[in-house]
């Protein structure tokens, strides 16, 4: 397991990088990260072998990016896929069983062990971002 928050990094890998580069945001995603006025962390669990984190993670990532909104971070925490074999996948205060699993969390965090469950605003699990349900998670 590897936490990271730099964006490039996560990007090193060539299809995770030319996926985000290629990406179009729609225009409600953004809409609704921009419109978040306190702080949030968005927190990304990711398997680099996995086809939905390959398909899923480099658009949330360029949403994050382009949103540039200074209330949203980003918190990842990379999972090899050795470490699947027992799910669910403990991290911090969180269990995940399925990845790519996208959080949005209360305040902004840079270390894993820091959110505590009940600040959890929402998840997506193996999709894209919603922005439907995160607006009316968010109450934006």
């Amino acid at each position: 397991m590897e936490v990271c928050c730099d964006r490039e990094m996560l990007l090193r890998p060539e299809p995770y990088r030319d996926a985000f580069e290629g990406y179009t945001v729609p225009p409600r995603v953004l809409e609704v990260l921009q419109s978040i006025r306190e702080r949030t962390t968005l927190f990304v669990v990711l398997g680099y072998w996995c086809p939905d984190s390959q398909r899923i993670v480099p658009g949330v990532l360029r949403a994050e990016k382009d949103a540039e909104n200074p209330n949203l971070n980003l918190l990842a925490v990379t999972v090899t896929y050795a470490e699947t074999d027992h799910l669910p996948v403990d991290i911090g205060c969180f269990s995940v069983r399925c990845f790519p699993t996208v959080i949005f969390v209360r305040g902004r965090h840079e270390v894993v062990e820091s959110p505590a469950a009940e600040d959890e605003i929402i998840r997506f699990v193996e999709e894209p971002i919603d922005p439907e349900r995160l607006a009316a998670a968010l109450g934006v």
